[in-house]
């Protein structure tokens, strides 16, 4: 389960810095 709650933090920072960038 704590990995799997890794994993979700992992990807949501990646869309997070893409959208940064997209909207910068």
């Amino acid at each position: 389960m704590i990995l799997v709650k890794w994993q979700q933090l992992k990807e949501l920072k990646v869309k997070i810095r893409i959208w940064v960038r997209v909207l910068q």
